[in-house]
C-alpha cells in the first residue's frame, strides 16, 4: 500500500539524535550546543513535495555551510514560524536578531546559521524554490529580510501552518492547498506592510513584473507603444522608462529583443517552416521587412534565412 502521508513524532535527549532526525527528513545541517545538555521534540508530516513540521527545543545553534549544500539537490525553501523565542539569523541580506512571532524564509541553495538562544517553538514549512516564488509576486523579498509584526495575515499563516503539522490524517491535496494558502497570506502581508524604503521596493518589484507581463502579451502587435503600456499601467511614460533603465534596458530595447527571440524560434522549428520569413517577421511584430532583417543579422550573426537553412537536418 503505498503511504501518501508520512508522519514522525517523537522527543529526544541528544542534540546528535535529534540533528539527524532533522537531516534525514527536513534539511541537512550541523548542530551544536552551548552545553552538554539538549532536550526536544520534533514532529514531522511529509505529503508529497511538502514537508511540515513542530519543533521544540532548549538553547543551540544550527548551520548549513557550503560542505551541507554539496550533499544533497537544494531547490527549496525552509519557511520558519518563530512561535516562541527570538533566534539569531545569518543568510543573505539578513544579519541579526528576529523577534517571537516572526516569519523567516531560507533559500536552500545559499548557506545559513541559525541561533536559538533560548527555549523555542517553530512551526516550519519546506516547499519546492520554484513553488514558492511562483505563489505570489512579493514573496521572494522574504528571503532577504524576515516578516515580523502583529498582522492578520501573519496570524492567519500560523495558524494554518500549525494546523497542517496536526493534520497527520488529511489528503496530500488539502496539504498542498493549505501551504500554498500561507506562502499566498504572507505575501499579501508584505505588500500591505510594506513602508519606507522596504515597501517602495516591493510594489516597484510588483509593478515591474506587471510591465514585463504586459509587454510579453503585446508585444506582436506592430503598434504597440510605450505609452499604451503606461496607460494600461495606470502610471506615467517616464516612470516606464525608469521600470526598464532598472533592468539595464529600454522599452524599445526589450520590445526588440522580444519580436527577435520569437523570430528565430519559428524560423528554427519545423512546424513552421511551411510559413515565409516575411509572415513569420510581419506576425511577430515588424512592418518592415528591412528592418527586420538589419536587426535580426546584428542579433544573431546570420541573416533570417541562413538561421532557418542551419536548422534544417543534412541530406544524407
Amino acid at each position: 500500500m503505498i503511504r501518501n502521508i508520512e508522519s514522525g513524532s517523537q522527543s529526544y535527549e541528544e542534540l546528535r539524535a535529534w540533528g539527524d532526525c532533522v537531516s534525514r527528513t527536513l534539511v541537512n545541517l550541523d548542530f551544536s550546543a552551548a552545553g552538554s545538555r539538549f532536550s526536544g521534540s520534533y514532529h514531522y508530516m511529509i505529503a508529497k513535495d511538502c514537508v511540515a513540521s513542530r519543533l521544540f527545543g532548549t538553547a543551540h545553534r544550527t548551520s548549513r555551510p557550503q560542505r551541507k549544500l554539496r550533499e544533497v539537490e537544494n531547490d527549496f525553501v525552509l519557511l520558519i514560524y518563530l512561535k516562541t523565542g527570538k533566534a539569531t539569523v545569518s543568510h543573505r541580506r539578513q544579519d541579526g536578531s528576529v523577534p517571537e512571532g516572526s516569519f523567516i524564509a531560507f533559500d536552500s541553495s545559499k548557506p545559513h546559521e541559525l541561533a536559538m538562544n533560548e527555549p523555542f517553538d517553530h512551526l516550519v514549512l519546506r516547499m519546492p524554490r520554484a513553488r514558492f516564488i511562483s505563489l505570489h509576486p512579493a514573496v521572494s523579498s522574504m528571503l532577504d529580510r524576515p516578516v515580523e509584526g502583529r498582522a492578520t495575515e501573519i496570524q492567519a499563516a500560523a495558524g494554518i501552518l500549525d494546523m497542517i503539522v496536526s493534520l497527520g490524517g488529511a489528503m496530500p491535496r488539502t496539504v498542498s492547498v493549505m501551504a500554498e494558502t500561507v506562502v499566498k497570506l504572507l505575501g499579501d502581508c508584505v505588500v500591505k506592510e510594506g513602508e519606507g524604503d522596504v515597501g517602495r521596493a516591493v510594489r516597484h518589484d510588483l509593478l515591474a513584473g506587471r510591465i514585463v507581463k504586459s509587454l510579453e502579451d503585446n508585444f506582436t502587435d506592430p503598434d504597440y507603444s510605450s505609452t499604451d503600456l503606461a496607460e494600461a499601467m495606470g502610471i506615467s511614460r517616464r516612470y516606464v522608462d525608469s521600470i526598464f533603465a532598472g533592468m539595464n534596458s529600454t522599452f524599445g530595447k526589450t520590445l526588440l529583443e522580444k519580436r527577435l527571440e520569437r523570430c528565430d524560434l519559428l524560423l528554427r522549428d519545423p512546424q513552421f517552416r511551411s510559413r515565409s520569413v516575411t509572415d513569420i517577421a510581419f506576425e511577430s511584430g515588424f512592418n518592415d521587412l528591412s528592418h527586420f532583417s538589419k536587426r535580426f543579422r546584428e542579433r544573431f550573426g546570420v541573416a533570417p534565412r541562413q538561421a532557418r537553412k542551419s536548422a534544417q537536418p543534412a541530406l544524407n
